[in-house]
């Protein structure tokens, strides 16, 4: 069970041992008279499945809801389905689900609400085992089977739908058979109410209820489902069923009463022949009717605090307690009038009725509420009546996360010393939360211990979660501490031995054999945000691009290599984007990030994992080695001067005039910090704009062999560029992106200068300058 503790629910089905299946070929499907023992188990309010699934890439184990009133075939987690399990959607291959009797192979899967699948496993972690609740299969499959539900045995047996046979459905002694239609293929089975009306009840089991119309509930005068007799042939199905009013989505032309639930199931062996056009119940327990349910839909319907008190005094154990624990808290935080002390008492009932070894985790859902409900003070209650649990709580991290978050709001309410004890206890036992560290840090300034406060930012900013908020933070700080103005350079000094970086282990040194005159340029696609998510563990790919990145630019000499950075919009945007990275995405028609381009001929990987930052560097380095060795018909060089804001500059191209040549010039910042989900703070050689007219360059038109070009722009237009494309990009529907790290830094300024063949692609020739700020005695 601790296997749990470690991993989220839906990353379970991963963690423990897979049988690959590569080749394998299944077992037969179903054959006439074949009939499959499904072993099922109703956990919370759910009918689950134990099962095995495979494709031809790999077979995995798996929990399944059936769901035999839902409009689906089979729906699969993402997890479960994408590269790290099935592979499903990777060649279009059959699914096979392993069931006791015969298999079912299914075409295509369908989407599911993930988070109700990751909430549920979690909350049911124990009575699920070690493997998570992937999925559903739901009617779109069971309509095609003759079944039985035999809950009471734990049970369901399938076999192919019988074949057509003349005349009614047998007797059966002791058991009660009734016809049944099918309207939108649900089973409907025709009832009479107390008052002599008919009605139509469908079958289902996607829930522990069965709900009636609250409609119909309406129209009898009982707003609480306790309708009467509800009789099918003569047995009263009421006389053991409180039926929970909801509104009814299904439709049937013979006026729908409602759905039967699990509940019912559990009582009742349940036969249907959906081609004879019956169903057989028989009975399998006593009648003996749930009191205590129709206490709670009673007070449930009121929407008032008293009844439900009530009911929870009457009936504390109830399974319904949970529930109506939860409506009284969101009745009353939303109640003004409602004193502290009345909540108090609500969270006496909503600690008492969650599940013993979760008391913790569900404390901040219970945070969550009370915070939405504009609650705080009664929010840190809840926390640290969660944290009492914490030792009992089957998942280690929910307490670390409730002192997190209780010192969080003791910290906004002024309480600095108690915030600092919970954040504290919360950085020991989540020692890579950036926003515990970012909250440690406030409360070290406000204490004036703005060594300690530097240093707990600092690692705020290595974390994707509170990397730009901390980069402000860091900001402020230094103005107070009046030390060395935050810079590019002093973070990254700081983040050293912190995050992962990548220096080359040799440095390039120019021979006859192995270089020319010529400059390579190497041209990185990349994104801030860049990576997947396997459970809770979020895998960065924007890192070992930016480590192979780092260790071209360690590797080779500005005079031998120039490197440029283009940050693209996917998956996600970033204020490193601009128009002219998405120009350059445009003009060599790169799908998204991850791609190094040498010499704009060449592709090589330009994003992974951490660990493949060596392999990177290695094939790019490959690459640019051979494109050194061509010598290039043009020479370039490049003056510039920097004066505050002002960059200014001359480009000399000396070569043969040449039709489709353009020479383009990037402005580059050579450090931006920019936390982001990919795990870098700082990145290299940003693209901020180019420096010609337009962009994509400008015409290449030598005179007597030679063009000069002068470039003039101020770093403050740039950044105002950049701001107003932002705010284009969100308005034609890119996506919101944050505004961190706009400024340009005069002291990373760099020029990046080239000449390529327009129709080809081809870099002819580069060149890259660092541009100093010339000091103010030297300023004109």
């Amino acid at each position: 069970m601790r296997f749990f503790l470690l991993a989220t629910a839906v990353l379970a089905i991963f963690a423990g041992p897979l049988r690959s299946q590569k080749g394998e070929t299944a077992a037969p499907v179903a054959t006439a008279g074949q009939v499959a023992r499904l072993p099922v188990t109703v956990i919370g309010d759910k009918l689950v499945l134990r099962c095995e699934l495979s494709t031809p890439a790999r077979r995995i184990p798996a929990n399944l809801f059936i769901e035999y009133d839902r409009a689906c075939g089979l729906e699969l987690h993402n997890q479960a389905a994408g590269s790290g399990g099935l592979k499903v959607d990777q060649g279009g291959h059959l699914i096979t689900v392993y069931l006791p009797g015969f298999n079912i192979q299914i075409a295509r899967r369908e989407h599911p609400d993930q988070k109700a699948l990751d909430d549920f496993s979690k909350l049911y972690s124990k009575e699920l085992g070690e493997t998570a609740c992937i999925g559903t299969i739901g009617l779109d499959i069971l309509r095609d089977y003759h079944i039985t539900f035999d809950l009471a045995a734990g049970l369901i047996y399938l076999r192919l739908a019988r074949e057509k046979v003349d005349g009614p459905p047998e007797e059966v002694e002791g058991a009660t058979t009734s016809s049944i239609s099918l309207v939108n293929d649900l089973a409907w089975m025709p009832v009479r109410l107390e008052d002599n009306s008919t009605a139509v009840l469908a079958l289902g089991s996607s829930r522990i209820d069965s709900v009636i119309d609250q409609d119909i509930c309406g129209e009898l005068n009982r707003p609480a489902g306790n309708i009467g007799k509800v009789a099918l042939r003569g047995a009263d199905l009421s006389a053991d069923v409180a039926w929970r009013p909801s509104e009814l989505i299904q439709v049937h032309p013979d006026r729908p009463l409602g759905v039967t639930g699990l509940g019912f199931l559990m009582r009742y062996r349940v036969e249907v022949d959906r081609v004879n056009l019956f169903a057989r119940l028989t009975r399998t327990s006593p009648a003996v009717f749930p009191k205590a349910d129709l206490a709670y839909f009673k007070a449930m319907v009121t929407e008032e605090a008293t009844p439900l008190l009530k009911a929870l005094d009457t009936y504390p154990s109830s399974r319904l307690a949970r529930e109506a624990a939860e409506q009284l808290m969101l009745l009353t935080i939303d109640d003004k009038s409602t004193s502290d002390q009345d909540i108090e008492r609500m969270l006496q009932w909503m600690d008492k009725t969650r599940i013993e070894d979760l008391r913790a985790t569900e404390a901040l859902k219970t945070m969550q509420m009370l915070l939405t409900g504009r609650r705080p003070k009664l929010a840190i209650r809840a926390g640290r009546m969660g944290i009492k649990q914490g030792r009992k709580d089957r998942y280690v991290e929910s307490v670390h996360k409730l002192h997190a978050k209780v010192g969080e709001l003791l910290l906004e309410d002024g309480e600095g010393r108690a915030a600092w004890e919970h954040l504290l206890s919360a950085a020991f036992g989540l020692p890579n939360d950036g926003i515990i560290k970012l909250h440690l840090g406030r409360f070290y300034e406000q204490e004036k211990r703005y060594r300690r406060a530097f240093s707990s930012y600092i690692m705020a900013v290595i974390q994707p979660e509170s990397g730009p908020q901390a980069v402000v933070a860091l900001e402020g700080l230094q103005l107070k501490m009046k030390g060395e103005p935050l810079s590019v350079d002093l973070v990254d000094r700081m983040v050293q031995g912190k995050t992962y970086n990548f220096s080359a282990a040799t440095k390039f040194k120019a021979t006859d054999k192995n270089s020319s005159n010529r400059c390579v340029l190497v041209e990185h696609f990349i994104n801030a945000h860049l990576g997947r998510k396997r459970g809770e563990t979020w895998m960065s790919l924007t890192e070992g691009g930016t480590m192979a990145s780092e260790g071209i630019l360690s590797h080779f000499d500005r005079q031998t290599v120039a490197v440029i950075t283009y940050h693209l919009p996917q998956p996600e945007p970033s204020a490193l984007q601009n128009a002219a990275s998405l120009q350059a995405q445009k003009y060599y028609g790169i799908g998204g990030p991850g791609v190094f381009l040498i010499n704009g001929k060449d592709q090589s990987r330009g994003a992974g994992r951490w660990r493949d930052a060596e392999a990177l560097y290695e094939a790019a380095k490959k690459t640019v080695y051979q494109h050194l060795k061509e010598p290039s018909k043009y020479e370039m060089s490049l003056e510039g001067k920097l004066e505050g804001e002002k960059l200014t500059g001359r480009i000399t191209v000396t070569g043969p005039s040449r039709e489709n040549t353009v020479l383009q010039v990037v402005l580059v910042e050579r450090g931006v910090l920019y936390p982001g989900k990919g795990k870098v703070v700082v990145h290299r050689m940003v693209a901020r704009d180019e420096l010609t007219p337009e962009l994509g360059g400008i015409d290449f038109e030598p005179k007597m062999g030679v063009m000069v070009f002068d470039f003039e722009r101020k770093l403050a237009d740039v950044s105002e560029d950049n701001s107003v494309f932002l705010e284009d990009f969100e308005e034609e529907g890119g996506g919101a992106c944050s505004r961190l790290s706009m400024k340009i830094d005069p002291r990373q300024v760099a020029v990046v200068a080239f000449v390529r063949d327009s129709t080809t692609s081809e870099v002819l020739q580069a060149i890259q300058v660092d541009i100093k700020p010339m000091p103010k005695s030297e300023k004109k």
